[in-house]
């Protein structure tokens, strides 16, 4: 072995005569990735601003960082440590800026839907100074969680991988009033997919460290074999060992409990200063964004109606593999988007160059190899599948009702025309959520309104509409809620007109109700604990105090809202 000490490695992705290392199999990050402006070279046990992070566990890895779960040994809790590559600092300091923003407009809701920012420092180490990112500890992605569900252990060949369609409708409705989230808040995520999607996991404070310790041990393939240089050298920019990943799924929940978060704001960017290239993976991009390059928040609504596809089918509604040539690409994307969804409208196909090696000039498809038909090589046609029938072709596990309003849920997110793309709140209203529900909570400002689809209020006598606009209107509530209290009775102008001095109303009998109103007895189409669940889903909205009502994000995670999850 020679002593002599190793030259410092480029700080660029090395050629195959650059390569240090024997080649490691592991499914980890690139060895050579450790050099100067890459990873930083971690080992469990390692400690971190000045002492605070005690290194025990890798979470996972990506092109950009590596995740740990670390000891928070002054706090006496666990949190994820996110330790990005040194030459990072721009994209670095633009996901803070998100983050800090999301924290600063609206804490609290920003606890609930995306990965709770705890702290961050920086660290300097032998491949440069690293951004590090301290989190809430999370479970394991919806794209890899599916793999942990007990259905699929041991896994089959044949077998079809995919959530429950009860919990792919929980994820899908969170992940969704995440988005509406961002969005209310002036950020878009950018690069929303089931890998940016975490599950949450219980409180895991309370355990002992050694209970969550990964093992240093070779052989329980904790750990990967030594890294190992070619010349036979020492390395001091890459770790003497690498760590496979050991996400917390046995503490994260897939069941009526569980609760995801996005994640990674590496790719977000505010609504008003979008980037000219967002990091949107391959299969999730729009149409304008392939052909010509347009960036708004409807790019995060088309990945989530892909994401509906992906989840309830366990396939990929697009499936673009990467190409050493973009136009390729590209070409692959836009036949796969007109085989599924129909023919591009003009405006979008006028930017699509090279559509003459697939499409005739009155625009009929004669060729699906992609570059075009070579000399002396006949056109390559295949089968045209709408999205509709792909949906079908993976039987989804649906009644044949639900799976037509999954497909035009779909079909109505996905079109060509991002203007002509539902908004969030009108996803929300679509019939696969529970249509009635949402479009109460549009109206919770209102009693009588909600009233109204509850019990048939009677129609306004003739020349009397001023009168049953007021006292009438307020008996029928009276009748099912109880008397206004002191508190709101104190504060009208109208109230000596209107009510006695005990509450009760005046003239009350202008509108006659039963002397056993209630929620209960109006309420004819449900029953048992259905109906018991929606009357208490109503009590939340029809309250006097306009401060006592429950907000439209909170009705949102009522148990109603989930006829899939009774929470008797």
């Amino acid at each position: 072995m020679s002593t002599s000490p190793p030259p410092t490695p480029p700080s660029r992705t090395p050629g195959n005569q650059e390569r240090r290392f024997k080649d490691i199999t592991s499914p980890c990050e690139w060895i050579e990735d450790y050099r100067p402006g890459g990873f930083h070279p971690v080992h469990l046990g390692d400690l971190f601003n000045d002492g605070q992070f005690k290194v025990i566990r890798k979470l996972g890895e990506g092109a950009y960082s590596t995740v740990w779960l670390a000891h928070d040994l002054r706090n006496s809790r666990y949190v994820a440590l996110k330790i990005l590559i040194s030459e990072n600092t721009e994209e670095t300091s633009h996901e803070l800026r998100v983050l800090h923003h999301l924290a600063k407009v609206a804490p609290q809701d920003g606890i609930r839907y995306v990965t709770q920012l705890l702290t961050d420092f920086e660290h300097k180490g032998p491949n440069g100074i690293h951004k590090c990112l301290v989190f809430e500890p999370m479970g394991p992605s919806v794209n890899s969680m599916v793999y942990e569900l007990p259905q699929f252990k041991p896994r089959k060949y044949g077998m079809k991988i995919r959530y429950p369609p009860k919990i792919a409708k929980r994820i899908l409705l969170q992940s969704l009033q995440g988005l509406a989230f961002l969005h209310e808040n002036g950020v878009a995520h950018g690069d929303f997919q089931p890998g940016n999607i975490l599950f949450s996991v219980q409180s895991i404070d309370c355990l002992d460290e050694a209970s969550l310790r990964q093992e240093e041990n070779v052989q329980t393939e904790s750990i990967s074999p030594p890294v190992e240089r070619l010349d036979g050298k020492q390395d001091k920019w890459a770790p003497r060992y690498l760590c496979f990943a050991q996400p917390l799924a046995p503490y994260a929940s897939v069941s009526e409990n569980l609760r995801v978060k996005l994640s990674d704001m590496g790719g977000a960017y505010f609504l008003n200063d979008p980037p000219k290239k967002p990091v949107t993976p391959l299969g999730l991009r729009a149409p304008e964004l392939v052909l010509m390059g347009e960036v708004d928040k409807s790019l995060d609504i088309w990945s989530f109606g892909c994401l509906v596809f992906g989840l309830v089918t366990g396939q990929p509604l697009f499936c673009i593999p990467a190409y050493n040539d973009k136009t390729e690409e590209d070409d692959d994307h836009i036949l796969e988007l007109q085989a599924k969804l129909g023919p591009l409208p003009d405006v979008l196909y006028s930017h699509w160059e090279t559509s003459s090696r697939y499409y005739t000039k009155d625009r009929k498809l004669y060729n699906c190899q992609l570059g075009g038909v070579g000399e002396g090589e006949e056109p390559l046609m295949l089968e045209q599948t709408s999205m509709e029938e792909a949906f079908d072709l993976t039987n989804p596990d649906l009644t044949d009702e639900e799976a037509g309003k999954v497909k035009r849920l779909i079909r109505r997110i996905l079109q060509y025309d991002p203007s002509k793309r539902p908004m969030i709140k009108d996803i929300l209203c679509d019939p696969w959520w529970r249509q009635v529900v949402l479009v109460l909570l549009q109206y919770c400002e209102r009693p009588r309104k909600i009233l109204g689809t509850v019990v048939e209020l009677p129609a306004a006598a003739p020349g009397n509409a001023d009168e049953y606009n007021g006292k009438s209107h307020l008996g029928q509530i009276s009748a099912l809620i109880g008397h206004p209290p002191q508190s709101l009775m104190s504060s009208g102008q109208r109230t000596s007109m209107v009510c006695k001095l005990d509450g009760e109303l005046k003239n009350h009998g202008l509108v006659p109700a039963p002397a056993d109103s209630s929620f209960e007895n109006t309420i004819s189409c449900m029953s048992g604990n259905e109906k018991l669940r929606f009357v208490r889903f109503t009590e939340r909205m029809v309250k006097w105090s306009p401060q006592e009502r429950s907000t439209a994000r909170e009705l949102l995670d009522d148990p109603w809202l989930y006829e899939d999850f009774p929470q008797d």
